[in-house]
């Protein structure tokens, strides 16, 4: 396997068997399988930990098992992707905004992928484009002026990148706070930024001497990020297909990643489970992390289910429509889920659920 540490516009080209190497080696980009092989992606991952991959370029547009894929600067200066089985069509383009013959790329030791011209003002850089994945140094937020977003967006599988329809946004109306979105439905609210962490995230407060935080409210830019002190392992955020977002940490000596916080941490820490008068019985909510309760959980909603649809059989038929409605809302796992773990209020209602 041959790693290099930068690529100009000299002609050459990578491959499968070529990969860009941040100076450090802490970050490799290339060409990796998902899919039993069947599918090929550009991307970017921790030199430690290959299969986490922290950005995929052409996530959409998958190079198939038999193609031949390379990566090269363009005669205008773009980073593309070129599929050499179709006469060297593009999959994907940097689409940088300026043309710049002599660009260079460079992979940092953050993790960034940029280019830049040949004065070093930069054209293009990956981390202004994040997938489900953030590391030290990369924005979550939004350009005031532009209306630009720096978001997270869930791949759909752990075999497909991509994007599913969990988002992780920056809400700046009134005090900013992270949101995770579903289908246009706010699913998780970190609470908004109190000056030295998001008040919902407590576990912040325990990453001294490991983060740093900043946080950013101006006129131009509302935006947050974090730093790796000197010495602090690996460390990424993602957005997990199930729409979890997790802070993961590399155990050098396990060679593992360890998770040090997740939201929703439980079915009570989703965004408005119960209602505006409901209440979340803590004790029977499953936490996210735990895969076995987790199965066992949704055994518990089949078997609802099922009795729902026996059920379902005794009621008068008055109409198909009537009939259908009820079939839906006995199969609404949402409505199931509130019915096992939300009381009322006092001031609440079954309604209000």
């Amino acid at each position: 396997m041959k790693k290099h540490t930068q690529l100009d516009g000299s002609g050459d080209l990578y491959t499968r068997t070529k990969r860009l190497v941040s100076p450090g080696d802490i970050f490799q980009l290339g060409l990796f399988p998902l899919a039993n092989g069947t599918k090929w992606y550009l991307g970017i991952w921790f030199t430690v930990s290959p299969a986490d991959v922290i950005c995929a370029a052409n996530r959409d547009r998958p190079l198939n098992a038999s193609s031949s894929g390379t990566v090269t600067l363009s005669g205008a200066g773009d980073l593309v992707l070129l599929d050499a089985a179709s006469n060297n069509e593009t999959v994907w383009s940097s689409n940088s905004s300026a043309a710049a013959p002599s660009a260079v790329a460079q992979l940092d030791d953050n993790g960034n992928l940029v280019l830049a011209d040949a004065a070093g003002a930069v054209l293009w850089q990956s981390f202004d484009h994040p997938t489900n994945t953030y590391v030290s140094e990369m924005r979550i937020g939004k350009d005031v002026g532009t209306g630009a977003e720096w978001s997270l967006s869930s791949w759909r599988h752990a075999y497909d990148p991509s994007a599913s329809d969990f988002r992780y946004v920056m809400d700046t109306r009134g005090s900013p706070e992270l949101h995770i979105w579903r289908k246009g439905r706010k699913t998780y609210r970190t609470g908004p930024w109190n000056g030295l962490r998001f008040s919902g995230i407590p576990e912040m407060a325990t990453y001294k001497g490991m983060f740093e935080f900043q946080f950013t409210d101006t006129a131009d830019e509302v935006s947050y990020m974090y730093h790796a002190c000197d010495g602090s392992p690996p460390s990424r955020v993602v957005l997990h297909e199930s729409g979890v977002i997790k802070r993961m940490v590399w155990d050098s000596a396990a060679l593992r990643w360890r998770s040090f916080w997740s939201g929703p941490r439980d079915e009570c820490d989703r965004y408005g489970v119960c209602g505006a008068f409901g209440v979340c019985n803590e004790v029977d909510a499953v936490d996210y992390n735990n895969q076995n309760l987790k199965i066992e959980r949704k055994k518990q909603l089949e078997r609802y289910i099922v009795l729902g649809k026996q059920l379902t059989s005794f009621l008068p038929s008055t109409s198909k429509d009537e009939e259908s409605k009820a079939q839906v809302q006995l199969e609404d796992d949402e409505a199931l889920h509130q019915e096992l773990i939300c009381n009322s209020s006092v001031l609440g209602s079954w309604s209000a659920k």
